[in-house]
């Protein structure tokens, strides 16, 4: 997603945005005019207004007008309100006449929320309407009236690579002929559980436990895995017999912390949430392994819980230089369990 930055100068802080921010979410709006993003920010940083927002999209590209550790005034929820006070505002343009333009603006909007979700480690839930604060005003106009907000929110969610389906886990799963290696990538994904608990999801919706966790064991350590459709231990008639108590599993965990935590610091296992789900999907303790990980950094191994910051807090960290510079900066936040891009992002919009 193409960002421009023409940030509000500070000079103005006092009327556009005059209270620091850890941004809890992200408010849509629309803009009820035709102008592009460059005009609307441009417009809005000359006058002398309070309304205030940090993007304006169009179908060309998103131009940030204020800091993302900045409020903006553009809820209608007074003073203390959380539209006002804890969310991004993104303002989505040429929603006065619509048409093709509007929904590439839509499109790009929907692209810059997704990243912004996943830059700070938030999922959709943290997506709200301006009609959701303050007088309600009917805002986002043209999506609530000829889009649909559940649709934008889909949208949102499939520039995220996440299903616009809910994921069921009943006998319609089990007839939908998924193969082996989908169902392990789900269960990687997480969409399964972990341990006694995945177990039990997938022996319930009559798949066979061991045959998914061959393939997830073999998937995460690197090996090829012949696809087929899973093997299917439930009747979909309408009486149902019991599934067959599945085999026991390959113990997943083959190397030792230590040796595991080793490979985390060299970058094989991913980071952030990928990390975790991929550890877990293995077989692996990951509050164990990341804690060792944290030792090999140089940290306390009595924590338990590695990442206990947002990735907005550690962004100021980085600016204040608490992490270093280049690729040091780099290796110690990869080993702490944080999202090196996503922190750096963050980090050139508040500069």
């Amino acid at each position: 997603m193409k960002i421009v930055q023409m940030l509000c100068p500070s000079s103005k802080y006092n009327i556009k945005c005059p209270y620091s921010m850890e941004a809890e979410g992200i408010c849509i709006h629309n803009t009820a005019n035709d102008a592009p993003a460059v005009n609307e920010i441009k417009y809005m940083i000359s006058n002398n207004k309070e309304t205030s927002f940090h993007f304006a999209v169009d179908d060309i590209q998103a131009v940030q007008g204020l800091p993302l550790d900045r409020n903006g005034w553009h809820a209608s929820d007074g003073g203390n309100g959380r539209g006002n006070r804890k969310t991004i505002a993104i303002e989505i343009c040429y929603s006065k006449s619509g048409g093709d333009r509007w929904l590439k603006a839509l499109d790009n909007a929907a692209e810059l929320t997704a990243e912004l979700l996943i830059d700070h480690g938030w999922d959709i839930s943290k997506v709200s309407k301006h009609q959701d604060y303050g007088n309600h005003k009917h805002c986002p106009h043209r999506i609530l009236d000829e889009y649909g907000w559940d649709n934008f929110l889909n949208l949102i969610k499939s520039k995220m690579g996440k299903s616009t389906e809910t994921e069921t886990k009943t006998d319609e799963a089990v007839s939908s002929g998924k193969t082996v290696v989908t169902l392990a990538r789900e269960v990687i994904a997480g969409r399964w559980g972990n341990g006694a608990q995945r177990k039990a999801n997938l022996t319930a919706a009559g798949y066979d436990y061991a045959e998914i966790q061959g393939a997830v064991n073999d998937i995460c350590a690197g090996k090829s895995v012949a696809d087929k459709v899973a093997t299917c231990t439930k009747s979909t008639t309408s009486t149902p017999t019991p599934a067959p108590t599945p085999a026991q599993p390959a113990t997943p965990a083959k190397k030792s912390n230590d040796e595991i935590a080793k490979e985390v610091m060299a970058g094989k296992w991913g980071n952030g949430a990928d990390r975790k789900a991929r550890l877990e999907a293995a077989g692996y303790d990951y509050a164990a392994v990341q804690n060792i990980v944290n030792g090999l950094a140089g940290k306390s191994t009595q924590t338990t819980t590695p990442a206990k910051k947002s990735n907005e807090a550690i962004a100021r960290e980085v600016i204040a230089g608490k992490w270093g510079n280049g690729n040091q900066r780099k290796q110690r936040l990869t080993a702490a369990g944080y999202n090196y891009a996503a922190i750096q992002r963050l980090v050139n919009r508040m500069i």
